[in-house]
């Protein structure tokens, strides 16, 4: 249990983005990403023990969902994934992660008007299968876990397999990780810089 505790908190760094601090604007004023990101509305964790509660919950979805989805073929389309990637990415605000993502995502074809269009999930501008995939991340992320639609869960039963949504929610759930990993340390390191400490590494 502790082995796939730890394999999930390292997989989580890998896989996330995580190498993504070192774009970190010199400036407070500069802070923002693609979407205009602003540092105080980002999703941080709270303490310690949210971190590790975090950390330890990702162990159940390593080996049934998250290694499968990047790393066998077919498991679920790329670019879809990076699309649930990056929706949570903008619920969280995290600008690190919003940078290698779309990177990911448009290397796994999806375009920049697309990447755009996740700030406001227009439905019309989404095939419906996969606007209520990415509405049901959204709203995962912006009630921390709750969701208020029941009209939005039942279509995403409806639409998705039991495997699909256990799928999407692992990669909500570690992309929601990395995003509170990252902006939680970019915090860090923005505050060391206005007090005019060294760079952290």
């Amino acid at each position: 249990m502790i082995k796939k505790a730890l394999a999930s908190f390292f997989l989580a760094i890998i896989l996330t983005g995580i190498p993504g601090c070192a774009t970190v604007p010199d400036k407070e004023g500069d802070m923002k990403c693609n979407f205009g990101v602003k540092a105080h509305e980002e999703h941080k964790f709270r303490g310690p023990g949210e971190f590790f509660s975090a950390a330890w919950g990702l162990r159940k979805y390593l080996f049934s969902s998250i290694v499968p989805v990047f790393f066998s073929s077919g498991r679920m389309d790329p670019a879809f994934r990076e699309k649930v990637c990056l929706t949570v990415t903008w619920a969280n605000r995290c600008r690190a992660c919003m940078a290698v993502h779309s990177r990911w995502g448009k290397s796994a074809g999806v375009k920049e008007e697309e990447i755009s269009e996740l700030e406001t999930l227009d439905p019309a501008r989404f095939e419906h299968r996969e606007w209520v995939a990415l509405m049901y991340a959204r709203d995962y992320i912006l009630f921390d876990g709750r969701l208020p639609d029941e009209e939005i869960v039942k279509e995403f039963e409806k639409l998705y397999s039991v495997r699909e949504r256990a799928d999407i929610l692992a990669m909500v759930k570690i992309m929601d990780f990395a995003n509170r990993f990252n902006n939680t340390w970019d915090r860090q390191r923005v505050k060391s810089r206005a007090a005019g400490d060294a760079p952290i590494n």
